[in-house]
Protein backbone atom coordinates (compact mmCIF):
# COMPACT_ATOMS: atom_id res chain seq x y z
CA UNK A 1 0.00 0.00 0.00
CA UNK A 2 1.42 3.39 -0.98
CA UNK A 3 1.19 6.03 1.62
CA UNK A 4 1.41 9.69 0.63
CA UNK A 5 3.80 12.16 2.17
CA UNK A 6 2.22 13.99 5.07
CA UNK A 7 2.37 17.79 4.74
CA UNK A 8 0.96 20.00 7.45
CA UNK A 9 -0.66 23.35 7.90
CA UNK A 10 -1.37 24.01 11.56
CA UNK A 11 -3.65 26.89 12.51
CA UNK A 12 -3.80 27.80 16.15
CA UNK A 13 -6.88 29.79 17.20
CA UNK A 14 -6.59 30.88 20.79
CA UNK A 15 -9.83 31.55 22.62
CA UNK A 16 -8.91 32.91 26.03
CA UNK A 17 -11.26 33.30 28.97
CA UNK A 18 -10.50 35.02 32.25
CA UNK A 19 -10.50 32.58 35.14
CA UNK A 20 -9.70 34.03 38.52
CA UNK A 21 -6.13 35.34 38.23
CA UNK A 22 -5.23 33.74 34.91
CA UNK A 23 -6.50 32.80 31.45
CA UNK A 24 -7.20 29.45 29.93
CA UNK A 25 -7.53 29.05 26.23
CA UNK A 26 -8.32 26.71 23.36
CA UNK A 27 -6.11 25.79 20.43
CA UNK A 28 -7.67 24.68 17.16
CA UNK A 29 -5.24 22.43 15.30
CA UNK A 30 -5.76 21.93 11.54
CA UNK A 31 -3.61 19.74 9.30
CA UNK A 32 -3.48 18.63 5.70
CA UNK A 33 -4.66 15.10 4.89
CA UNK A 34 -2.21 12.28 4.27
CA UNK A 35 -2.90 10.02 1.30
CA UNK A 36 -4.69 6.75 2.27
CA UNK A 37 -4.72 7.67 5.96
CA UNK A 38 -7.70 6.25 7.88
CA UNK A 39 -7.25 8.45 10.94
CA UNK A 40 -4.95 10.65 12.97
CA UNK A 41 -3.44 10.93 16.42
CA UNK A 42 -2.63 14.17 18.19
CA UNK A 43 0.36 14.08 20.47
CA UNK A 44 1.09 16.78 23.01
CA UNK A 45 3.35 17.42 25.92
CA UNK A 46 3.16 19.99 28.69
CA UNK A 47 6.19 21.72 30.15
CA UNK A 48 8.05 22.75 27.01
CA UNK A 49 9.57 19.51 25.75
CA UNK A 50 9.13 19.08 21.99
CA UNK A 51 10.63 15.60 21.60
CA UNK A 52 9.02 12.18 21.85
CA UNK A 53 7.37 10.59 23.66
CA UNK A 54 4.31 12.86 23.43
CA UNK A 55 2.62 11.68 26.59
CA UNK A 56 0.88 14.77 27.92
CA UNK A 57 -2.19 14.56 30.17
CA UNK A 58 -4.91 16.83 31.49
CA UNK A 59 -6.20 18.62 28.39
CA UNK A 60 -9.77 18.48 27.11
CA UNK A 61 -9.10 15.92 24.36
CA UNK A 62 -7.75 13.36 26.81
CA UNK A 63 -4.34 11.88 27.43
CA UNK A 64 -1.76 11.91 24.63
CA UNK A 65 -1.51 10.45 22.09
CA UNK A 66 -5.21 10.94 21.27
CA UNK A 67 -6.99 9.13 18.43
CA UNK A 68 -9.19 11.88 16.92
CA UNK A 69 -10.44 9.76 13.99
CA UNK A 70 -10.39 10.61 10.30
CA UNK A 71 -10.61 14.39 10.67
CA UNK A 72 -8.19 17.18 9.88
CA UNK A 73 -9.14 19.61 12.63
CA UNK A 74 -9.45 19.43 16.41
CA UNK A 75 -9.88 21.88 19.26
CA UNK A 76 -7.69 21.35 22.32
CA UNK A 77 -9.01 23.13 25.39
CA UNK A 78 -8.18 23.69 29.04
CA UNK A 79 -4.62 24.98 28.53
CA UNK A 80 -3.83 27.17 31.55
CA UNK A 81 -1.70 30.30 31.75
CA UNK A 82 1.94 29.71 32.53
CA UNK A 83 1.98 26.35 30.74
CA UNK A 84 3.95 25.47 27.61
CA UNK A 85 2.21 22.94 25.38
CA UNK A 86 3.81 21.32 22.34
CA UNK A 87 1.48 19.78 19.76
CA UNK A 88 2.07 17.47 16.79
CA UNK A 89 -0.01 15.16 14.54
CA UNK A 90 0.62 11.77 12.90
CA UNK A 91 -1.51 9.66 10.52
CA UNK A 92 -2.38 5.99 10.85
CA UNK A 93 -3.46 3.57 8.14
CA UNK A 94 -5.76 0.61 7.63
CA UNK A 95 -3.02 -1.92 8.32
CA UNK A 96 -2.33 -0.36 11.71
CA UNK A 97 0.85 1.38 10.60
CA UNK A 98 1.48 4.83 12.01
CA UNK A 99 3.28 7.60 10.16
CA UNK A 100 5.80 10.05 11.56
CA UNK A 101 4.80 13.03 13.61
CA UNK A 102 4.57 16.38 11.83
CA UNK A 103 6.25 19.65 12.70
CA UNK A 104 5.97 20.34 16.43
CA UNK A 105 4.30 23.57 17.46
CA UNK A 106 4.88 24.88 20.98
CA UNK A 107 3.35 27.86 22.70
CA UNK A 108 3.61 29.28 26.18
CA UNK A 109 1.00 31.33 27.98
CA UNK A 110 1.85 33.66 30.84
CA UNK A 111 0.00 36.58 32.30
CA UNK A 112 2.15 39.02 30.33
CA UNK A 113 2.78 37.22 27.06
CA UNK A 114 2.23 34.13 24.98
CA UNK A 115 5.07 32.89 22.78
CA UNK A 116 4.88 30.45 19.88
CA UNK A 117 7.91 28.69 18.43
CA UNK A 118 8.43 26.24 15.59
CA UNK A 119 11.09 23.58 15.32
CA UNK A 120 11.97 21.33 12.43
CA UNK A 121 12.41 21.47 8.68
CA UNK A 122 9.28 23.30 7.56
CA UNK A 123 10.18 24.54 4.10
CA UNK A 124 7.02 25.37 2.13
CA UNK A 125 5.02 24.95 5.31
CA UNK A 126 2.86 27.74 6.60
CA UNK A 127 1.64 28.26 10.12
CA UNK A 128 -0.92 30.86 11.10
CA UNK A 129 -1.16 31.97 14.68
CA UNK A 130 -4.74 33.02 14.62
CA UNK A 131 -7.30 35.24 16.27
CA UNK A 132 -7.47 35.42 20.03
CA UNK A 133 -10.96 35.50 21.49
CA UNK A 134 -10.45 37.18 24.82
CA UNK A 135 -12.12 38.29 28.00
CA UNK A 136 -10.94 40.22 31.03
CA UNK A 137 -7.28 41.16 30.89
CA UNK A 138 -6.39 38.63 28.17
CA UNK A 139 -6.30 41.15 25.32
CA UNK A 140 -3.82 40.20 22.57
CA UNK A 141 -1.18 42.56 21.21
CA UNK A 142 0.75 40.91 18.39
CA UNK A 143 4.50 41.17 17.82
CA UNK A 144 6.80 38.99 15.71
CA UNK A 145 10.43 38.88 16.73
CA UNK A 146 9.99 42.18 18.56
CA UNK A 147 8.22 44.03 15.73
CA UNK A 148 4.60 45.02 16.35
CA UNK A 149 1.98 44.36 13.70
CA UNK A 150 -0.76 46.84 14.48
CA UNK A 151 -4.32 46.28 13.41
CA UNK A 152 -4.29 42.51 13.52
CA UNK A 153 -4.38 39.75 16.06
CA UNK A 154 -2.86 37.10 13.81
CA UNK A 155 0.46 36.63 12.08
CA UNK A 156 1.68 34.24 9.36
CA UNK A 157 5.13 32.67 9.17
CA UNK A 158 5.89 30.95 5.86
CA UNK A 159 8.57 30.00 3.38
CA UNK A 160 11.44 29.38 5.78
CA UNK A 161 13.61 26.36 5.10
CA UNK A 162 15.99 24.37 7.23
CA UNK A 163 16.17 24.00 10.98
CA UNK A 164 14.78 27.29 12.24
CA UNK A 165 13.07 28.80 15.25
CA UNK A 166 10.85 31.86 14.97
CA UNK A 167 8.87 33.62 17.66
CA UNK A 168 5.49 35.35 17.62
CA UNK A 169 4.25 36.87 20.86
CA UNK A 170 0.71 37.73 21.91
CA UNK A 171 1.34 40.22 24.66
CA UNK A 172 -1.59 40.71 26.97
CA UNK A 173 -2.75 43.54 29.13
CA UNK A 174 -5.67 44.26 31.38
CA UNK A 175 -8.67 45.17 29.25
CA UNK A 176 -11.28 43.86 26.85
CA UNK A 177 -10.10 45.31 23.54
CA UNK A 178 -7.29 47.12 21.77
CA UNK A 179 -7.07 50.36 19.81
CA UNK A 180 -4.31 49.98 17.23
CA UNK A 181 -2.88 53.03 15.45
CA UNK A 182 -0.90 52.87 12.24
CA UNK A 183 1.53 55.58 11.20
CA UNK A 184 1.72 57.20 7.75
CA UNK A 185 4.15 59.58 6.08
CA UNK A 186 3.35 63.20 6.84
CA UNK A 187 2.58 63.11 10.55
CA UNK A 188 2.24 61.15 13.78
CA UNK A 189 -0.89 59.54 15.19
CA UNK A 190 -1.27 59.32 18.95
CA UNK A 191 -1.41 57.07 20.89
CA UNK A 192 1.46 55.34 19.10
CA UNK A 193 1.01 51.61 18.28
CA UNK A 194 -1.81 50.63 20.61
CA UNK A 195 -3.71 51.21 23.82
CA UNK A 196 -5.77 48.70 25.77
CA UNK A 197 -9.20 49.51 27.16
CA UNK A 198 -12.53 48.14 28.26
CA UNK A 199 -15.89 47.68 26.58
CA UNK A 200 -17.67 51.03 26.33
CA UNK A 201 -14.57 53.05 27.23
CA UNK A 202 -14.02 55.73 24.60
CA UNK A 203 -10.59 56.24 23.01
CA UNK A 204 -9.19 59.64 21.97
CA UNK A 205 -6.94 59.76 18.91
CA UNK A 206 -4.94 62.83 17.86
CA UNK A 207 -3.07 63.42 14.60
CA UNK A 208 -0.08 65.78 14.55
CA UNK A 209 0.78 66.58 10.91
CA UNK A 210 4.32 67.52 9.92
CA UNK A 211 5.02 71.13 8.93
CA UNK A 212 3.21 71.94 5.70
CA UNK A 213 1.02 68.85 5.90
CA UNK A 214 -2.56 68.35 7.00
CA UNK A 215 -4.71 65.38 7.93
CA UNK A 216 -6.71 64.54 4.78
CA UNK A 217 -8.24 61.16 5.68
CA UNK A 218 -8.79 59.00 8.72
CA UNK A 219 -9.99 55.39 8.66
CA UNK A 220 -11.51 53.52 11.59
CA UNK A 221 -11.64 49.81 10.85
CA UNK A 222 -11.12 50.78 7.20
CA UNK A 223 -14.13 53.11 7.04
CA UNK A 224 -13.70 56.87 6.61
CA UNK A 225 -14.36 58.95 9.72
CA UNK A 226 -12.68 62.17 8.56
CA UNK A 227 -16.03 63.95 8.83
CA UNK A 228 -15.98 63.26 12.58
CA UNK A 229 -12.54 64.83 13.08
CA UNK A 230 -12.38 68.19 14.87
CA UNK A 231 -9.06 70.03 15.19
CA UNK A 232 -7.15 66.85 14.29
CA UNK A 233 -8.86 64.90 17.08
CA UNK A 234 -11.16 61.87 16.78
CA UNK A 235 -12.93 59.83 19.45
CA UNK A 236 -13.83 56.15 19.20
CA UNK A 237 -17.09 56.21 21.13
CA UNK A 238 -18.24 53.25 23.26
CA UNK A 239 -16.22 50.54 21.46
CA UNK A 240 -17.12 46.87 21.79
CA UNK A 241 -14.51 45.48 19.40
CA UNK A 242 -10.90 46.18 18.46
CA UNK A 243 -10.35 49.30 16.36
CA UNK A 244 -7.65 50.05 13.79
CA UNK A 245 -7.04 53.75 13.07
CA UNK A 246 -5.16 54.71 9.89
CA UNK A 247 -4.37 58.35 8.95
CA UNK A 248 -3.44 59.93 5.62
CA UNK A 249 -1.69 63.28 5.27
CA UNK A 250 -1.48 65.62 2.33
CA UNK A 251 -1.62 69.24 1.26
CA UNK A 252 -3.60 71.53 3.52
CA UNK A 253 -6.70 73.45 2.54
CA UNK A 254 -6.03 77.18 2.17
CA UNK A 255 -8.17 80.17 3.09
CA UNK A 256 -7.13 83.51 1.58
CA UNK A 257 -8.63 86.90 2.41
CA UNK A 258 -8.53 90.24 0.57
CA UNK A 259 -10.14 93.64 1.11
CA UNK A 260 -11.01 96.75 -0.89
CA UNK A 261 -10.00 100.27 0.13
CA UNK A 262 -11.68 101.42 3.31
CA UNK A 263 -10.84 98.50 5.59
CA UNK A 264 -8.87 95.30 6.19
CA UNK A 265 -9.33 91.59 6.93
CA UNK A 266 -6.83 89.46 8.83
CA UNK A 267 -5.13 87.09 8.58
CA UNK A 268 -4.51 87.28 4.85
CA UNK A 269 -4.23 83.48 4.65
CA UNK A 270 -4.55 80.34 6.75
CA UNK A 271 -3.82 76.63 6.34
CA UNK A 272 -6.60 74.29 7.41
CA UNK A 273 -6.93 70.59 8.11
CA UNK A 274 -10.04 68.77 7.04
CA UNK A 275 -12.85 69.83 9.35
CA UNK A 276 -10.83 72.59 10.97
CA UNK A 277 -12.16 76.13 11.53
CA UNK A 278 -10.48 79.53 11.42
CA UNK A 279 -11.70 83.06 12.16
CA UNK A 280 -11.02 86.25 10.20
CA UNK A 281 -11.23 89.72 11.79
CA UNK A 282 -12.72 92.56 9.75
CA UNK A 283 -11.75 96.19 10.49
CA UNK A 284 -13.54 99.19 8.99
CA UNK A 285 -11.50 102.37 8.52
CA UNK A 286 -12.95 105.54 9.98
CA UNK A 287 -15.79 106.73 7.79
CA UNK A 288 -16.22 103.40 5.99
CA UNK A 289 -18.48 100.41 6.50
CA UNK A 290 -18.55 96.81 5.26
CA UNK A 291 -20.94 96.50 2.33
CA UNK A 292 -20.11 92.98 1.12
CA UNK A 293 -18.34 89.82 2.28
CA UNK A 294 -18.14 86.78 0.01
CA UNK A 295 -16.66 83.30 0.53
CA UNK A 296 -15.96 81.54 -2.76
CA UNK A 297 -18.32 84.03 -4.43
CA UNK A 298 -21.22 83.43 -2.03
CA UNK A 299 -22.41 86.27 0.22
CA UNK A 300 -21.70 85.59 3.90
CA UNK A 301 -22.12 89.12 5.27
CA UNK A 302 -24.99 87.80 7.37
CA UNK A 303 -22.48 85.53 9.17
CA UNK A 304 -20.34 88.43 10.43
CA UNK A 305 -20.59 88.84 14.19
CA UNK A 306 -18.70 91.47 16.18
CA UNK A 307 -16.43 92.10 13.23
CA UNK A 308 -15.49 88.45 12.75
CA UNK A 309 -16.24 85.77 10.16
CA UNK A 310 -15.45 82.07 10.74
CA UNK A 311 -14.74 79.45 8.10
CA UNK A 312 -16.21 76.37 9.69
CA UNK A 313 -15.45 72.72 8.99
CA UNK A 314 -13.09 73.18 6.04
CA UNK A 315 -13.45 70.67 3.23
CA UNK A 316 -12.22 72.87 0.36
CA UNK A 317 -10.13 75.96 -0.33
CA UNK A 318 -11.70 79.31 0.54
CA UNK A 319 -11.33 82.78 -1.07
CA UNK A 320 -12.81 85.53 1.08
CA UNK A 321 -13.35 89.06 -0.26
CA UNK A 322 -14.38 92.06 1.87
CA UNK A 323 -15.73 95.23 0.22
CA UNK A 324 -16.03 98.57 2.01
CA UNK A 325 -17.81 101.84 1.12
CA UNK A 326 -17.62 105.36 2.49
CA UNK A 327 -20.17 106.24 5.16
CA UNK A 328 -21.11 109.74 4.03
CA UNK A 329 -23.28 110.38 7.07
CA UNK A 330 -20.57 109.38 9.50
CA UNK A 331 -17.98 111.36 7.58
CA UNK A 332 -20.33 114.39 7.41
CA UNK A 333 -19.56 114.75 3.73
CA UNK A 334 -21.98 116.87 1.73
CA UNK A 335 -23.38 115.32 -1.40
CA UNK A 336 -25.25 116.79 -4.33
CA UNK A 337 -28.84 117.57 -5.09
CA UNK A 338 -30.93 119.82 -7.32
CA UNK A 339 -34.05 121.99 -6.88
CA UNK A 340 -36.42 122.32 -9.78
CA UNK A 341 -39.79 124.18 -9.72
CA UNK A 342 -40.43 123.36 -6.07
CA UNK A 343 -39.08 119.78 -6.16
CA UNK A 344 -35.90 118.53 -4.44
CA UNK A 345 -33.79 115.71 -5.99
CA UNK A 346 -31.20 114.49 -3.47
CA UNK A 347 -28.34 111.98 -3.99
CA UNK A 348 -26.14 110.38 -1.27
CA UNK A 349 -23.04 110.06 -3.46
CA UNK A 350 -21.08 112.63 -5.37
CA UNK A 351 -21.48 110.88 -8.67
CA UNK A 352 -23.82 110.63 -11.63
CA UNK A 353 -26.93 108.53 -11.13
CA UNK A 354 -30.55 108.61 -10.04
CA UNK A 355 -31.63 110.58 -6.98
CA UNK A 356 -31.88 108.60 -3.73
CA UNK A 357 -34.98 110.56 -2.82
CA UNK A 358 -37.14 113.31 -4.37
CA UNK A 359 -40.12 115.25 -3.08
CA UNK A 360 -41.93 118.60 -3.34
CA UNK A 361 -41.24 121.37 -0.88
CA UNK A 362 -41.81 124.99 -1.84
CA UNK A 363 -42.77 126.43 -5.20
CA UNK A 364 -41.26 127.59 -8.43
CA UNK A 365 -39.22 130.73 -7.82
CA UNK A 366 -38.27 129.83 -4.26
CA UNK A 367 -34.56 129.69 -3.35
CA UNK A 368 -33.45 126.32 -1.87
CA UNK A 369 -31.21 126.23 1.22
CA UNK A 370 -29.77 123.43 3.40
CA UNK A 371 -28.43 123.30 6.94
CA UNK A 372 -28.45 121.45 10.25
CA UNK A 373 -31.38 123.38 11.72
CA UNK A 374 -31.73 121.34 14.95
CA UNK A 375 -28.11 120.35 15.68
CA UNK A 376 -28.58 116.59 15.10
CA UNK A 377 -25.69 116.44 12.65
CA UNK A 378 -27.87 115.95 9.59
CA UNK A 379 -28.44 118.64 6.96
CA UNK A 380 -32.07 119.16 5.97
CA UNK A 381 -33.90 121.39 3.50
CA UNK A 382 -35.40 124.84 3.59
CA UNK A 383 -36.51 127.59 1.20
CA UNK A 384 -36.32 131.41 1.10
CA UNK A 385 -39.22 133.28 -0.40
CA UNK A 386 -39.49 137.12 -0.56
CA UNK A 387 -37.61 137.68 2.73
CA UNK A 388 -39.18 134.71 4.60
CA UNK A 389 -37.35 131.47 5.66
CA UNK A 390 -39.22 128.11 5.74
CA UNK A 391 -37.07 125.46 7.48
CA UNK A 392 -37.77 121.72 7.76
CA UNK A 393 -35.92 119.11 9.96
CA UNK A 394 -36.55 116.18 7.58
CA UNK A 395 -35.63 115.65 3.97
CA UNK A 396 -39.18 114.99 2.85
CA UNK A 397 -42.37 116.74 1.82
CA UNK A 398 -44.43 118.37 4.55
CA UNK A 399 -44.94 121.54 6.51
CA UNK A 400 -42.05 123.67 7.73
CA UNK A 401 -40.93 123.07 11.29
CA UNK A 402 -40.32 126.81 11.65
CA UNK A 403 -40.70 129.90 9.46
CA UNK A 404 -39.83 133.54 9.99
CA UNK A 405 -38.94 136.76 8.18
CA UNK A 406 -35.34 137.86 7.92
CA UNK A 407 -34.22 140.30 5.24
CA UNK A 408 -35.90 142.00 2.33
CA UNK A 409 -37.87 140.38 -0.50
CA UNK A 410 -34.94 140.76 -2.90
CA UNK A 411 -32.34 139.50 -0.40
CA UNK A 412 -30.10 136.47 -0.94
CA UNK A 413 -30.23 133.75 1.78
CA UNK A 414 -27.05 132.46 3.45
CA UNK A 415 -26.48 129.54 5.87
CA UNK A 416 -23.55 128.63 8.08
CA UNK A 417 -22.31 128.06 11.61
CA UNK A 418 -21.38 131.61 12.46
CA UNK A 419 -20.60 131.29 16.15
Amino acid sequence: MKRGLFGVVIILLFAMFAKEAFCTYESQVDWSAASLATGYEIGYKLGGSYSEPFDGTGLSIGNSPVDVGNVTSKIIGGIPDGTTVCVTVRPYFEDGHRGEYTTVVCHTNAQNSTTYQLWGDWENTQITLGNNIVAGYCTPLVSANGIYYQGTDSYVLSGISGIFSNVVTFERAEGDLVLYTQQSDGGTLYPVDFVVGYFGQSFDVTAIPDDGKCLTELLDNYESVIHLVQDNAYTVVNPFTNHVIIPSYGSCFSATASASAGGSITPSSAQLNYGESTTFSITENTGYYLTSLTDNGVSVIGQVYDGQYTVEYANENHAIVATFAMDYVLMKISTIGTFRAGQFFLRNENSAGASFTNFYYGAAGDIPIVGDWNGDGIDTIGIFRAGQFFLRNENSAGASFTNFYYGLPDGKPLTGSWQ
